[in-house]
């Protein structure tokens, strides 16, 4: 049987389609190709339709994980979800956070996942890692909060997060526009934040690629 590669999703929670969020996620994905048997894939939210959990607890007693799961476009997401070993999330920073669709969606894949550990639709339950990628159009203006948001999803879906490349990051990646807000490449002005985005890319990779080794060797 052929080895599985390890299998990264990188998901950008802009409401804006090629916007800094994506140039900066899809940088970070370039970056853990530098590492052999890895595959790549990526979910926008621009343009997609994701209900807010209504906090019904079906996705504990249904087949399916979610009530929503045929209504809206949460199905393309929980089934690249599943199947990752890791992943390296985006969002620009909206109110000093991430933005209320990345919110809405990492709220559905946590109840989810809840219900899945119901037994009622069981899924993998694998090591996973993960990344966090923000940025904003100053510097210090919330993006450091809402890098921790997605460390805090991390820590609390058992997901272990990577925070390397200290001192020049210690969560996550921030980039800055330095006051311009629209959409394009301004980021690919930040060279450092740039730099940080392969690094973090490669981390995540090195990292999911080592978990998905232990996996299999508890799996024997």
């Amino acid at each position: 049987m052929a080895k599985r590669r390890v299998r990264l999703l990188g998901i950008v929670g802009s409401p804006r389609k090629n916007g800094n969020t994506e140039v900066m996620v899809r940088e970070a994905l370039e970056g853990c190709k530098a590492v052999s048997e890895v595959e790549t894939d990526i979910f926008l939210l621009a343009e997609k339709t994701i209900k807010p959990c209504i906090s019904c607890y079906k996705c504990g007693e249904r087949e399916t994980p979610c009530i929503f799961m045929e209504k809206d476009d949460f199905k393309e997401i929980w089934l690249k979800y599943v199947e990752a070993d890791g992943y390296i999330i985006g969002s620009p920073v909206y109110v000093m956070s991430i933005t209320g669709q990345l919110k809405i969606l990492l709220d559905r894949l946590s109840q989810s996942m809840w219900g899945a550990s119901q037994g009622i639709h069981p899924v993998p339950r694998r090591l996973k890692v993960g990344g966090a990628i923000c940025q904003g159009a100053s510097r210090y203006g919330g993006a450091e909060l809402a890098v921790d948001y997605i460390i805090r999803y991390f820590a609390f879906s058992n997901i272990i997060p990577v925070t390397g490349g200290i001192p020049l990051f210690y969560e996550g990646v921030i980039g800055c526009t330095h006051g311009r807000h629209e959409p394009g490449i301004i980021v690919e002005e930040d060279n450092t934040a740039m730099k940080l985005c392969r690094i973090l890319g490669k981390m995540v990779a090195e990292k999911a690629k080592i978990m998905r080794n232990a996996n299999n060797s508890n799996m024997t």
